[in-house]
């Protein structure tokens, strides 16, 4: 029994390292078969792995994050009058607790430097799959080119929704060629596209946090030449698409300028209104729970003209409404956690360029998508799934000598 534990024990981290790509590849592509292979097996191998490496210990302030937010999802089930959606939202469609308990499983395996190597090459194809997977919707449906599509909000929401998997993603090419340095024209150019495609979307929260992740990583790494050309890269992107026409998606939302669209009047009032209405205890996780509440604050207060969007437009806001002021709290301690101490892990000296990269990345990714997109929009809640396991991989390999 003990031998065939030992077995069990070794091949942990390469069960964890294959259930993780499962993992990953069932979020960003709605595979279900797919991502619950992945969450099975990351928590077998987590359990497996979790009485053998002091990672638990070292990483407290990142497990109670995780646990908080663990917490948060059974909260909001109690404060909503239908517990079942509730925690089918949570867990589900939102995945949220999948990607907090598969974070804090993570926590106990430690990969080796090949591993990371191979996430990392993983984590490229995944952001050329979803490139080749947005430009194929915007060729079908060419929204950001002022077509017959444009008039279409559904059809503009599919597409612009589409490009928070720059911000996840992206980072890791970044901080890879600045650590290798190897590839740097390659990573430029693919860097131009980025900024091309995600401009293509129209969706200014997403371009300031593509450029706050990008310009930490080039801080962090003293990149200043490249800099330079993500700066002119990006004017020249505006000053071609306020040439090329009026009407094209880059313009439109070039002209709305630093504004917040009303959305602190009517958009972030409402939702701060309706909390405080709940006694700060929120109402249950899910959009359809959402929809309704302001549904019927908007047809309660119909002299504010209230917009029926699904959702506050806020990442804060959001969690707050479904578990209330723990809520929030949960998803602030989440995202600040995981960009201060993979920040502070980055001053190891003894780190292997790998585990720089995976710590780098990941801290940027937090800051653009979450910390920055996040603050006037919802980026897809599958994407704090995938950053929170990615945390817990670059936390718990942060040492020079990893297992093979």
């Amino acid at each position: 029994m003990l031998r065939l534990f030992d077995k069990a024990r070794r091949a942990a981290p390469l069960l964890a390292e294959i259930s993780l790509m499962f993992f990953l590849i069932g979020l960003f592509f709605p595979v279900k078969t797919a991502q619950s292979l992945g969450w099975a097996g990351i928590v077998l191998s987590g359990l497996v792995s979790l009485f053998n490496r002091p990672q638990l210990g070292r990483n407290w302030a990142w497990v109670t994050a995780c646990g908080l937010m663990l917490f948060a999802g059974w909260w909001g089930m109690q404060v909503s009058p239908e517990p079942q959606m509730s925690w089918r939202a949570f867990w589900g469609y939102q995945t949220i607790g999948k990607g907090m308990l598969c974070a804090m499983m993570l926590v106990s395996i430690q990969f080796s430097p090949i591993q990371i190597r191979r996430l990392l090459g993983f984590l490229l194809v995944m952001l050329i799959a979803r490139n080749l997977a947005m430009m194929i919707y915007g060729y079908q449906h060419p929204v950001f080119l002022g077509g017959a599509d444009y008039s279409n909000q559904i059809l503009l929401l599919g597409y612009r929704s589409q490009g928070d998997h720059i911000l996840v993603l992206f980072p890791f090419v970044l901080a890879a060629v600045f650590c290798w340095r190897k590839h740097i024209n390659a990573a430029l150019g693919l860097m131009v596209f980025e900024i091309a495609l995600l401009a293509s979307t129209g969706w200014r929260g997403a371009w300031l946090g593509f450029a706050g992740a990008c310009l930490l990583l080039l801080v962090l790494f003293r990149a200043w030449r490249i800099l330079a050309g993500l700066v002119i890269g990006a004017l020249s992107v505006g000053a071609i698409s306020l040439l090329a026409s009026a009407d094209n998606i880059v313009a439109l939302a070039i002209k709305r300028g630093f504004g917040d669209s009303q959305r602190a009047e009517t958009v972030w009032r409402p939702v701060l209104d309706m909390i405080s209405q709940s006694g700060w205890q929120g109402y249950g996780f899910g959009q359809a729970r959402y929809l309704e509440l302001i549904a019927a604050y908007s047809s309660a207060h119909q002299e504010k003209n209230i917009p029926i969007y699904g959702d506050a437009h806020n990442m804060v806001l959001n969690f707050a409404m479904a578990a209330g002021w723990l809520g929030a709290l949960a998803f602030v301690a989440v995202v600040t956690s995981g960009i201060v101490l993979c920040l502070q892990r980055l001053r190891d000296k003894n780190l292997l360029p790998e585990q720089s990269i995976l710590l780098a990345g990941t801290a940027a990714g937090w800051l653009g998508t979450y910390g920055l997109l996040g603050l006037t929009d919802q980026p897809h809640y599958n994407n704090l799934a995938v950053l929170a396991v990615l945390t817990s991989v670059a936390l718990a390999s942060n040492r020079e000598v990893n297992p093979a």
